[in-house]
């Protein structure tokens, strides 16, 4: 009994936390550069796929204007904005913002489950909650760029690499780590840093 109520404390502390983020996400009034090259990017990759990558990378290096803003090489963000575009029908820069609203919400319940399974309910509950009104996530989570995406992986790495550490049997957990950080490459290519 004692591990459900804590079990559902949790749980209830990740969907407070999604609705605190839902509870703003259509309010952005002005995008910011950066949100409106990712979202040109993404409906590029959504008519031509790879060809399109190719062109909004040959056209990135022949203009050095643009150099200024983010490069269409970030495809581990760019193809799921696409997708979350054809989902949700947006073809603008809330599309990026559903995504980053799904990436922190995932977050908090990436977090809660590591805190669960690394230490114990009570240390799970208290980060969640933390996490619930942290304000640079809570802004993160509206806005089109590649922020919140960076942080679900960030947290995927670390949680994978505790696992790694605690199991027996490390291979399967070193190979979805190092699938991972192969994957934060492509969303940041300075992730590593």
């Amino acid at each position: 009994m004692r591990r459900a109520i804590e079990a559902s404390l949790v749980i209830v502390l990740v969907l407070a936390g999604a609705a605190v983020r839902l509870r703003h996400e259509g309010d952005i009034r002005t995008w910011m550069p950066d949100e409106r090259v990712y979202t040109a990017q993404a409906v590029v990759i959504g008519a031509e796929a790879f060809q399109g990558v190719r062109r909004l990378v040959a056209e990135h290096n022949a203009t050095p204007d643009e150099w200024l803003y983010p490069e269409p090489t970030r495809i581990g963000y760019l193809w799921p904005v696409m997708w979350t575009m054809k989902l949700t029908g947006y073809q603008n820069e809330q599309a990026g913002s559903w995504l980053s609203w799904l990436c922190s919400v995932l977050s908090l319940a990436l977090l809660g489950w590591a805190g669960w399974r690394l230490f114990n309910p009570w240390i799970a509950a208290v980060a969640v909650l933390l996490a619930d009104f942290c304000l640079p996530d809570l802004v993160l989570a509206r806005r089109a760029v590649q922020d919140s995406a960076m942080e679900l992986v960030g947290l995927a790495i670390v949680y994978l690499a505790c696992e790694a550490l605690r199991a027996r049997k490390r291979l399967p957990w070193l190979l979805a780590l190092s699938a991972t950080g192969g994957y934060s490459l492509l969303i940041k290519d300075s992730s590593p840093a």
